[in-house]
C-alpha cells in the first residue's frame, strides 16, 4: 500500500479489581444494587427478595450502602425482626422501630434467609470481593481521559487473577456495561 509504518506512543492506565498490579477499580454497593449483587451472590428469588428489602429499607432511612460492611449492619438489623408480624411495641430506638415497620409491611422475611445472604457475603470476602466494593467509586470520566496533547488513555484492566473468580468477573463487567449504558449520552455518529 505504500504506508511508511511510524511507532508511537500512547499514554495508558492499568486497572485492576484486587489493586495490585493497577488502580483499583471500586463500585459501592447501592451502585452495584440488589439485581447485579444477588447475581454475584448466586441468591435464589427468595434470598434476592430479602435483598431488595434490605436494600428498600437503607434507601427509605437515608443510609448509604457502600461496602459489605454496611449491607451487613442493615441485614443485621432487618434480622432480629424477620418473621414477625406488625410491632407489638418499641424497641425504644426511633430508626429500629422504623426498620421493625418496614420488615413487617414489606413481606416475609426470615432469619434464616438473612443468614444466608451473610454466609454468601462471606464467601464472596473470602474471594477478594471486599476489594472491589467500597470507595472511592470508579466513575466512567476517570476511563475517557485525555492528556495534554489531546491523546486519549489507554485502559488495560489485568485479568489474569481475576479470571479465576469469574463470577465477580462477570458481575463487574456487567456492572460496567450498566453504568455506561446509564451515563453515556445516546448519539448516533458524533466526530470525535
Amino acid at each position: 500500500m505504500g504506508l511508511e509504518y511510524q511507532p508511537d506512543f500512547c499514554p495508558t492506565v492499568f486497572w485492576d479489581l484486587f489493586g495490585e498490579q493497577g488502580h483499583p477499580i471500586r463500585a459501592t454497593v447501592s451502585e452495584m444494587g440488589p439485581l447485579l449483587l444477588a447475581r454475584l451472590l448466586d441468591l435464589n428469588d427468595v434470598q434476592e427478595g430479602v435483598l431488595n428489602v434490605a436494600f428498600k429499607i437503607a434507601d427509605d432511612q437515608g443510609l448509604a450502602l457502600l461496602d459489605f460492611k454496611d449491607l451487613r449492619t442493615i441485614l443485621d438489623a432487618v434480622a432480629p425482626f424477620a418473621g414477625k408480624k406488625e410491632a407489638e411495641e418499641g424497641t425504644g430506638n426511633p430508626q429500629l422501630d422504623e426498620i421493625k415497620r418496614a420488615v413487617a409491611s414489606y413481606g416475609n422475611v426470615t432469619k434464616q434467609t438473612v443468614g444466608t445472604i451473610q454466609r454468601a457475603l462471606l464467601v464472596l470476602e473470602n474471594q477478594g470481593g471486599e476489594k472491589f466494593f467500597g470507595e472511592p467509586a470508579l466513575e466512567l470520566k476517570d476511563f475517557m481521559k485525555t492528556d495534554r496533547d489531546g491523546r486519549g488513555y489507554v485502559n488495560i484492566l489485568a485479568a489474569d487473577k481475576l479470571m479465576g473468580n469469574p463470577r465477580l468477573y462477570a458481575t463487574f463487567l456487567l456492572w460496567l456495561l450498566s453504568e455506561l449504558f446509564e451515563e453515556l449520552p445516546e448519539v448516533g455518529d458524533p466526530e470525535k
